[in-house]
């Protein structure tokens, strides 16, 4: 029933504001504003069906890992346009602490599990934080890159941490505000990093926000590759 209605509702505000881009009395900033609506719920959309064809793979046991080159800085620069209109509609700013940027990296890896898993989580930060700040990035650890997502949202509760890696597993959070989300996100990330040969840890106190961190091995990019 959860997944039914997180894959209706985005569908619903698609086919919504595609027929109102259809009115000629729309002003440009109209336009606009029903684009970035439709973009946003496609990303949700496409997120929502990844997670479910995800989690077919690990019923079965397998997660298929595809290495090719990816442009690490092009990676954040993607992720921080994707969520730029959800900031302002709340009061938060998103900050990429990118410590790797000067360098360019050009990495081997699973790009499309990497930009999945960095977008699951600065969309779970953007989700659970009603003000304040939002940052992402990443640093070289020995052998691993290590990324991370920082939030001062509502947090997660002791009983919680235990629990949110695991598969349809949402908080209990507290009080009359409803936050939507299938369960799927934190335990394919935790499965698509694992997979990639890296780890996933949390760290988060309640009222306060939340820290996440994955680590992946460190390969650069070589023609040879």
């Amino acid at each position: 029933e959860s997944i039914s209605h997180e894959i209706r509702t985005p569908m619903n505000a698609i086919i919504g504001f595609a027929q109102l881009l259809n009115y000629e009395t729309n002003s440009r900033k109209d336009v606009k504003e029903f684009v970035n609506y439709i973009n946003k719920s496609g990303n949700s959309l496409l997120l929502i069906i990844d997670n479910i064809l995800d989690v077919s793979s690990l019923k079965s046991g397998v997660l298929n890992v595809y290495e090719s080159k990816l442009i690490l800085n092009e990676l954040f620069k993607r992720v921080m346009d994707m969520f730029d209109h959800d900031t302002h509609e709340k009061d938060i700013a998103i900050v990429v602490d990118n410590k790797e940027e000067t360098r360019d990296l050009i990495i081997l890896t699973d790009g499309a599990r990497l930009r999945k898993t960095l977008f699951q989580l600065v969309n779970n930060a953007i989700k659970f934080t009603e003000k304040g700040n939002i940052t992402f990035g990443c640093f070289q650890n020995g052998d691993f890159l290590e990324f991370f997502v920082h939030d001062t949202g509502i947090g997660i509760s002791d009983l919680d941490k235990d629990f949110v890696f695991n598969v349809f597993r949402k908080g209990s959070f507290k009080g009359e505000k409803l936050y939507g989300g299938t369960g799927l996100g934190l335990s394919i990330a935790k499965a698509s990093i694992e997979s990639m040969g890296g780890k996933i840890w949390l760290k988060s106190e309640e009222g306060i926000g939340t820290e996440v961190h994955f680590s992946l091995p460190f390969k650069l990019y070589s023609h040879t590759s």
